[in-house]
């Protein structure tokens, strides 16, 4: 990540954005299926080795199927995904579209037959379809794809979440200075961004990871800058969760450097 003299409250007095960049520095040959995907939804020309981190959200949006179809594809491989408990969960999502389909077909021709007493059969019916509808749309919202083994991989990211979750809150003590840039992005992508840097500026060991770096125009020190970015991050994240956006185009841009991307 590079960043430029502006701080993150002069743009919203001004009303410009701030400019914090994702720098693509290097495309290791040696990447998964859904990481080549991500960098090429990120940087699609050869020419493109920077992104805005105002664009990342709209970007994602736009194309995060090259993302998250290699990436469902390597979990089925590994075998975090069910075959049988995939398909139980789109033949419940065909049920729920099937019945909600003739439901809306019933409640028309009742309302198109009127006040004749023919129509009384056809309301209740369709209201029964129209119930079994929401039935079946629950159960497919509900009802986990993942197989014995992805089901505990979830809940060891689950228990990784609480503990990061206890750091952000102050539950757990603070060991080190680079925990910070360790778990950044983990706990940006769960959503602890802004109570993991109170965390950790509170007890000053707030640590500048080495992928940052600001622009020769930069007028701050590396960490004043560092923190600006952070809280312009987050303070966009809100902005876009707030307007229906992705709450997470910003973070990712932060957990992006970490794992040698930026």
């Amino acid at each position: 990540v590079t960043a430029d003299q502006q701080p993150w409250w002069s743009s919203f007095i001004s009303g410009q954005e701030a400019r914090y960049q994702l720098e693509l520095r290097s495309r290791p040959a040696e990447l998964a299926t859904y990481e080549r995907g991500l960098l090429s939804m990120l940087f699609p020309k050869p020419q493109s080795q920077t992104i805005a981190l105002t664009k990342l959200a709209k970007v994602y949006k736009r194309k995060a199927q090259a993302f998250t179809r290699p990436l469902k594809q390597h979990m089925l491989e590994r075998g975090f995904y069910d075959p049988q408990r995939q398909r139980f969960g789109k033949t419940l999502g065909a049920i729920s579209v099937l019945c909600l389909l003739f439901s809306a077909i019933g409640i028309i021709s009742s309302l198109i037959a009127g006040g004749t007493s023919g129509a009384w059969p056809i309301i209740f019916l369709a209201l029964g379809l129209l119930l079994i509808a929401i039935v079946a749309w629950f159960l497919w919202l509900l009802y986990s794809r993942l197989s014995e083994r992805g089901e505990q991989e979830a809940r060891r990211w689950q228990a990784f979440s609480n503990y990061l979750t206890s750091i952000s809150q102050g539950g757990q003590p603070v060991t080190s200075p680079t925990r910070f840039a360790q778990y950044l992005a983990y706990a940006t992508s769960f959503g602890l961004l802004k109570g993991w840097l109170s965390a950790f500026q509170s007890q000053q060991r707030l640590l500048v990871p080495p992928w940052f770096r600001p622009l020769a125009t930069a007028l701050d020190e590396d960490d004043t800058t560092f923190l600006d970015m952070l809280i312009y991050t987050s303070m966009m994240n809100e902005r876009s969760s707030s307007s229906g956006g992705s709450s997470g185009g910003g973070g990712g841009a932060a957990g992006g450097g970490s794992s040698g991307a930026g």
